[in-house]
């Protein structure tokens, strides 16, 4: 006859490993995407889906993320960089909890190109970590606050400086 204490350790073993949350994860171009369910690791107890549009130039590439994240960190909701008229990041995500909750579309809300008044400083420089030439941006929608970042992008062995001034929606930062 098993012991008490026996019995307990498997019976919380048994509850905790069936804890986890479960998740829909893929990365897809497009506005959607379906994968794998996926038990996510014991700290993360949140789904996030995101969807994201990169205007570099001429050009306008859409991607779906679905995985799973820790909900104290999730950001929902939509977020826009804007560097210049031709460079501009717009996305949207989502954050629950719950078994599968992200095996959803996440639609993206219509882009508020309406100027709120505000300005702030805008380039780009690649290959540098600053830049001479810097223009005024007006602001559209949500977006409140400038930023200002630099860094560097590093493919394989090859190292480019960047220096970025710009626009971000004010509700992430």
């Amino acid at each position: 006859m098993a012991s008490l204490s026996t019995l307990s350790f498997l019976l919380a073993t048994l509850l905790t490993q069936g804890s986890c949350l479960i998740c829909e994860t893929c990365q897809s171009p497009g506005k959607d995407c379906t994968g794998m369910s996926r038990t996510c690791a014991e700290t993360e107890d949140a789904c996030l889906t995101f969807v994201g549009i990169n205007s570099l130039w001429s050009d306008k590439i859409t991607e779906t993320v679905k995985v799973c994240s820790v909900n104290s960190t999730c950001l929902s909701g939509p977020i826009s960089v804007t560097i210049n008229s031709e460079i501009h990041f717009w996305s949207t995500s989502s954050c629950c909890q719950g078994d599968l909750c992200n095996n959803k579309k996440l639609d993206m809300p219509p882009e508020n190109t309406t100027l709120n008044g505000l300005t702030c400083p805008a380039c780009f420089n690649l290959g540098s970590d600053q830049c001479e030439m810097v223009r005024t941006l007006n602001c559209v929608g949500e977006d409140n606050h400038c930023i200002t970042t630099s860094g560097t992008i590093t493919v394989s062995k090859l190292h480019l400086h960047f220096h970025i001034v710009g626009i971000i929606t004010g509700s992430h930062m």
